[in-house]
């Protein structure tokens, strides 16, 4: 049985105002949903702002991931030149590699640059 990747995303309702929240960023302010994936940065828009406009749908990396598991971030790797022929030791490893090779394309996106 194939479970769609999707199936497992949060759906994230941000309330209006938290004045009990509190956010540290890095200096790149990035807001990250794990460790080298950007959705957003709170330089020019607040935290809130991020999270009330997240849609993975409109992500080109975690939609990928979602719907197709790493793999199609290999596919989508492929298209963009990468030849490289290796074998990888988990999926972790096989995300990590193309998340890496496809941050030229999308630097917004995968960030930030200390994760690669």
């Amino acid at each position: 049985m194939h479970v769609n990747g999707a199936d497992f995303l949060l759906t994230f309702k941000c309330p209006s105002q938290c004045k009990h929240c509190s956010y540290k960023a890095g200096p790149e302010r990035n807001v990250t949903l794990y460790p080298g994936v950007c959705i957003g940065n709170v330089r020019n828009k607040s935290l809130t702002g991020v999270l009330e406009n997240y849609d993975y749908r409109t992500h080109p990396i975690i939609r990928i991931i979602a719907e197709e598991d790493p793999v199609g971030l290999l596919r989508l790797a492929r298209g963009k030149g990468y030849r490289k022929e290796e074998r990888f030791i988990n999926e972790c490893h096989l995300c990590y590699e193309m998340r890496k090779y496809l941050r030229r394309f999308y630097p917004e996106h995968l960030a930030p640059s200390g994760c690669y």
